[in-house]
């Protein structure tokens, strides 16, 4: 081996430079580099331990660059001292080029305003996240042991917090104080309508002496009409208040210190009040209400009190003569366009508008067709409609709800009345209209609805959960069948009537796992609704907001 060359990597089948030297020992291929200023020598000693071992050589061994080796470093500087100085040149000017990393500090008073400012502001933003920082360590256990939690509940819908609801316990306190009559809490309410207010059934309603003074006779009265439902309908309650408020307006007397059109408002909220705590409220109802109240509050303070009282009675008779009776003269006119020769109509229960409506077509234009009036339990207010139309003369054919697919193959229409239309388009009706409505649906029978304007809300509902009016349950038993020719039935229904104990369901109170719902009204999505019959027109129940931005313009609403 030659002692000229100095070894630097050992490898297998590595091929030589020009470079390079090669010497073969021991069938191994070594590489040697040359250097340009001379050859150091490799002594035998190392050259026999290394690579005549009987143990495995060391292959691949090189030389870490960062060892030092002052011997070539001191060739290296004896050899290339111009060099040496070129390096230490560069690296002066590439530290003079970067920038000073740690600058000396300078007292304020050497910093200029804009060095100050900054400073101030670099305070500033890192005293603020050391803050967030250390509150951030605080809530940092809290965030992990949410953390499984709230992945669970990704999906799911964040519940309707308890101040919201009526069966929140310190709410229903809140709400029965302020009540202005006593009414007993049901026993055994429904928990899915435990938002809803649930009364047992009392036959007489005493209002409380706090009440007294605050509350006219007038509308005392009306309060038990409607609790024992001997006024009933849309339209008849309406008028039924709006003739009880005009008793109100023409016995009030403005107290000393005030105006009329300003505690007015508040004398008729508590007559309200009252209704509603008596039996809730419908769409038409508010609408009436919300009407009265306007009308009261545009009443000009240098108005004498006697002239406010006549205007506002004589505002009510005009909103009960356009909205009401004019607009069903209107409904009927357009209704008879609809109703051709051998139509079988189909109707569901009783409505005032469609009962005018059958009977002018039958009386005035002589128009041949036959109604089938369905009706459901418990009240059977279809008796009624089906008193009405056999006493005119009408062919008539009288099912149960049950019954109603059997009878679908021979309807031509559908014409039905409404407790108000919502503003998607969704009618809310008496409970089972939704069911007659899909099921027209699905049989192609186009479906109308006669409603007034005044009915249209504003409000929006996709189901019957969210509000509705929740009956006595104990009419889903002792449902008598009452001739409607001797006695209209829902005058019959109220009748009391003492429970035997062979009847059905007598004892329901005493069983645990039963409760009664009895539902007043279902909504009805606006895609099973063909027309709407309003004093407007024929129009999609989907035009609804359409029609109360044109009433609001013409100062109706």
């Amino acid at each position: 081996m030659s002692n000229n060359l100095t070894p630097i990597k050992k490898t297998v089948g590595f091929e030589p430079t020009e470079e390079t030297g090669n010497e073969e020992e021991n069938g191994l291929n070594i590489k040697y580099k040359k250097q340009d200023y001379g050859y150091d020598s490799l002594s035998a000693s190392f050259e026999e331990r290394m690579f005549n071992s009987d143990s495995n050589p060391m292959i691949n061994r090189i030389k870490s660059p960062n060892t030092k080796q002052p011997e070539n470093n001191e060739a290296k500087e004896n050899a290339n001292p111009q060099k040496e100085q070129n390096t230490k040149q560069q690296q002066k000017q590439q530290q003079q080029q970067k920038p000073n990393l740690n600058p000396e500090k300078k007292s304020q008073k050497q910093m200029t305003r804009a060095e100050r400012r900054a400073l101030q502001e670099k305070q500033r933003a890192a005293k603020a996240a050391a803050k967030a920082a250390a509150g951030g360590n605080k809530n940092a256990s809290k965030k992990q042991n949410n953390n499984n939690a709230s992945q669970e509940s990704v999906n799911q819908v964040k519940p309707v917090p308890a101040q919201m609801r009526y069966d929140d316990p310190k709410k229903r306190n809140k709400a029965e104080k302020n009540k202005t009559i006593n009414r007993t809490p049901a026993q055994k309410p429904v928990a899915l309508f435990a938002h809803l207010t649930q009364y047992e059934k009392e036959n007489d309603i005493v209002a409380e002496l706090k009440a007294q003074g605050f509350i006219h006779p007038a509308v005392l009265i009306l309060g038990l009409q409607f609790s024992e439902f001997i006024i009933d309908g849309g339209n008849a309650r309406c008028i039924a208040m709006l003739n009880a408020f005009k008793k109100v307006i023409s016995d009030y007397k403005t107290p000393t210190g005030t105006s009329l059109s300003r505690h007015l408002t508040s004398h008729i909220s508590k007559q309200v009040e009252f209704l509603s705590n008596c039996r809730t409220l419908c769409g038409s109802m508010k609408t009436a209400i919300r009407y009265v109240k306007t009308e009261i509050s545009k009443l000009s303070i240098d108005l004498p009190d006697e002239d406010a009282k006549s205007l506002l009675c004589e505002l009510i008779d005009n909103f009960i003569r356009d909205r009401i009776y004019l607009a069903d003269k209107i409904i009927i006119t357009n209704g008879l366009k609809k109703i051709k020769e051998n139509d079988v109509i189909l109707t569901y229960s009783y409505s005032t508008i469609v009962s005018d409506l059958l009977l002018e077509a039958h009386q005035k234009q002589k128009i041949n067709f036959s109604v089938v009036v369905v009706d459901s339990k418990p009240r059977y207010e279809g008796k009624l409609m089906l008193k009405k139309l056999v006493d005119a003369g009408i062919k008539c054919t009288y099912i149960l709800l049950n019954g109603l697919s059997f009878m679908l193959h021979s309807v031509t229409k559908v014409i039905i009345g409404a407790s108000s239309l919502l503003s998607n388009g969704a009618i809310m009706s008496r409970v089972g209209t939704a069911v007659i409505n899909m099921m027209a649906y699905d049989f192609k029978i186009p479906v109308m609805v006669c409603c007034e304007t005044y009915k249209f809300s504003e409000s929006v509902r996709l189901d019957s959960f969210v509000w509705n009016e929740i009956g006595d349950p104990d009419e889903l038993i002792n449902n008598k069948i009452v001739n409607p020719l001797t006695q209209p039935p829902f005058i019959a229904s109220r009748v009391p009537k003492e429970q035997s104990s062979d009847e059905i369901l007598s004892d329901w109170r005493d069983i645990p796992q039963l409760k009664l719902l009895n539902l007043h009204y279902d909504v009805t999505p606006s895609k099973y609704i063909t027309m709407v019959i309003t004093e407007m027109g024929m129009i999609p129940s989907t035009s609804v907001p359409v029609v109360l931005r044109e009433v609001t313009g013409m100062g109706m609403a």
